[in-house]
């Protein structure tokens, strides 16, 4: 007599290898790495938790800092997977950007009011200066409230020409 031998197939569960601990900056692309394989061959589905691509990926941008768990599903014919990762998107000081400064025209004894605009898109708190210590914050409650406006009294002696610097920093910069 002849045996009857039936081979069963067996199918093991997907293996997946990724980036579980993921540090980047605000702005950049965060990519899981995710690799994918099934010893049967056959072909598997991905699923990641959003905000992630199912590719693995994540452009972020400067509203994206703090911390994500991100969950990551393989599925074949016969098995789901999961793991997690843990992502961290570190804040990313955007420095502020002045307005260009026309130059200015007076004659001595005249008051010069130099104002210094600019924006800082994480909305810090701005700091202003200027380099010439003839010119005082506003000359105005209201004027000396805001930390842009500088006034420089000059006298009739002061006549000539004056090269003034201004800078602007937000409350992160180093």
């Amino acid at each position: 007599s002849n045996p009857n031998l039936q081979f069963e197939s067996y199918n093991y569960a997907p293996i997946i290898d990724f980036n579980s601990n993921i540090q980047v900056n605000e702005g950049e692309v965060a990519n899981l790495n995710l690799k994918v394989f099934d010893i049967a061959g056959e072909s598997v589905t991905i699923e990641t938790s959003s905000p992630f691509k199912n590719s693995g990926t994540w452009q972020t941008n400067y509203e994206s800092a703090g911390e994500y768990d991100v969950n990551i599903i393989v599925k074949d014919s016969a098995y789901t997977f999961q793991k997690s990762a843990k992502v961290v998107f570190k804040d990313v000081n955007r420095q502020p950007q002045m307005a260009f400064i026309d130059d200015i025209v007076a004659n001595g004894g005249e008051t010069i009011k130099l104002i210094v605009n600019a924006i800082d898109n994480d909305n810090d708190k701005l700091i202003y200066s200027v380099s010439d210590a003839r010119f005082i914050f506003g000359v105005s409650s209201t004027e000396q409230q805001s930390n842009n406006i500088f006034t420089w009294q000059t006298k009739k002696s002061d006549t000539g020409n004056y090269t003034v610097n201004a800078t602007v920093s937000d409350e992160k910069s180093s």
